[in-house]
């Protein structure tokens, strides 16, 4: 069972082209679901796991403001009440002790936020009351498992099917979009992972994402979905309280807008990280992140941040 309450209010503070605060607006929308899920072992090396949920969503309340000077509030369009029932089957099989297959296919939905429905994201978008919900079949074929002494791998193909996709759509206005459904789209690919101990104190990792994402609607092409992606690590464990680590992060290029105008290339990155544990309960974490400074964006137009160092002391009750 599960329920969630979302409550976003929102106003203007004043300036010197506005010498007052703006009135405040309203948003509020809830979600209930009720599942379950139930294992059935037809034989020692098999297990099928299926899962069912209901999904039910409303939008309570939508507010703006009605004069060009925003001292007046009225209603905006709510969607009615929706719903959706949500399926999911998996099978896996051990092929060896150390070895197991598994595959998958699930019906699921996406119900659309407060923010892509109503947000005028500062002037850069316009509110789509009409939005709707999104449904993805998801159909997954995957391998895990340990070899050659202490190697674990994972791998796994995909396809998803989603229909009545949610995206950011680039209006004919340069700089502003809309949230719209856009058809079937489709997004199929791989993942794979590796990790390898070198000796007793180091351990090797990688892991590899190909992705090929296509939208449903002719003229507009898939954001933020680089086809490549990839991890390249290595820790050096001294002790069991300490451990070092760095990672290279490579990505190809993205599109940042649907009309395929504002592409972003792609880039690499090297992340250190060292994780302390001063005492059973009690553990320190050093991250530098970007630790060469390169110059990348996710999206056209915002850089992320350079050179980045975070501490962190954690404590587990």
């Amino acid at each position: 069972m599960f329920y969630k309450q979302d409550v976003h209010r929102e106003s203007n503070l004043a300036t010197q082209y506005q010498p007052y605060q703006t009135p405040w607006l309203r948003f509020e929308a809830h979600t209930y679901a009720l599942g379950f899920e139930n294992a059935y072992r037809p034989t020692d090396a098999d297990t099928i796991t299926f899962g069912y949920r209901r999904d039910e969503h409303r939008f309570d309340q939508a507010q703006q403001y009605t004069d060009k000077a925003q001292t007046q509030i009225g209603p905006m369009q709510t969607s009615p009440r929706v719903g959706a029932n949500n399926a999911q089957i998996v099978w896996r099989h051990k092929l060896s002790a150390h070895t197991e297959l598994r595959a998958g296919i699930g019906q699921k939905t996406r119900f659309p936020s407060i923010k892509e429905t109503y947000s005028y994201r500062l002037g850069q978008a316009i509110p789509n009351p009409a939005l709707g919900p999104e449904q993805a079949l998801n159909r997954e074929v995957g391998i895990s498992g340990v070899a050659m002494g202490g190697l674990k791998y994972d791998a796994s193909v995909y396809w998803d099917s989603i229909k009545d996709a949610i995206e950011s759509v680039a209006t004919a206005t340069p700089g502003i979009s809309q949230a719209q459904n856009v058809g079937t789209a489709t997004n199929k690919g791989l993942d794979l992972s590796v990790q390898a101990p070198i000796g007793n104190v180091w351990l090797a990792s990688l892991a590899y994402s190909y992705l090929d994402a296509t939208l449903g609607k002719a003229g507009l092409v898939a954001t933020n979905a680089p086809r490549h992606w990839a991890d390249v690590g290595i820790s050096w464990l001294p002790s069991e309280a300490t451990t070092l680590s760095a990672h290279v992060q490579v990505a190809s290029r993205r599109q940042t807008t649907t009309n395929g105008l504002q592409p972003v290339g792609g880039f690499t990155v090297v992340n250190l990280r060292w994780a302390q544990q001063l005492a059973p309960r009690l553990a320190l974490y050093a991250n530098l992140n970007n630790a060469l400074d390169r110059n990348y964006q996710f999206s056209e137009g915002f850089p992320m941040p350079g050179r980045e160092l975070r501490m962190q002391l954690q404590y587990k009750l």
